[in-house]
């Protein structure tokens, strides 16, 4: 039920994407609407989305909305010597969401991301590399086509505080009208 979002795995390396891990689809989204707010010299809230930014000022219904919003979350910068640098490590939580039919799903999990630049500039940037992702809330009709999924690639923001602030509302507005997702048995 994502029409026009999932694209077999196909794609080279560098832009986000969420890839299933035993299934060739994942999604890529085309961003438009880049933003990201930093607390301190640590942290950085990361907001990617394909939905245009008058769709969120006009306050449209959510149900009318087709994309995707990812909020990627730094909560500890690494640094070599006092924190690990390897991909085990997890640095990032990632929130991915797709809208799609009236229907919604996010995908939750944790990762590492080697940052390129620090939190706090006009610009913040890094890599992050296979976030462990599931499909955590949902509404009911949603499908999870991905199951056990990755989240990967290249991420950059310019600093907008009001923006952030403006996609992240909307996603904890939506993931408040979510239902926690039933879980696949154990092997």
């Amino acid at each position: 039920m994502f029409p026009l979002l999932l694209i077999m795995s196909c794609s080279g390396p560098g832009a986000p994407r969420l890839r299933s891990v035993d299934r060739q689809m994942q999604v890529r989204p085309r961003f438009v609407l880049e933003a990201y707010t930093s607390p301190d010299r640590n942290t950085a809230h990361v907001y990617l989305t394909d939905i245009g930014r008058h769709r969120f000022l006009q306050g449209t219904d959510w149900h009318d909305l087709t994309g995707n919003i990812i909020h990627v979350h730094l909560f500890v910068s690494p640094h070599p010597g006092r924190t690990p640098i390897e991909n085990s490590a997890c640095t990032v939580t990632v929130r991915h969401l797709i809208l799609t039919g009236g229907e919604a799903g996010v995908y939750s999990g944790g990762g590492f991301m080697l940052p390129d630049t620090t939190p706090g500039g006009s610009y913040f940037s890094g890599d992050l590399s296979n976030a462990s992702m599931r499909l955590t809330r949902s509404t009911a009709s949603f499908v999870d086509r991905l199951g056990a999924a990755r989240f990967d690639g290249t991420i950059g923001a310019t600093r907008d505080d009001a923006t952030a602030r403006l996609i992240g509302s909307k996603l904890e507005s939506i993931l408040a009208e979510l239902s926690e997702a039933a879980q696949p048995p154990a092997n």
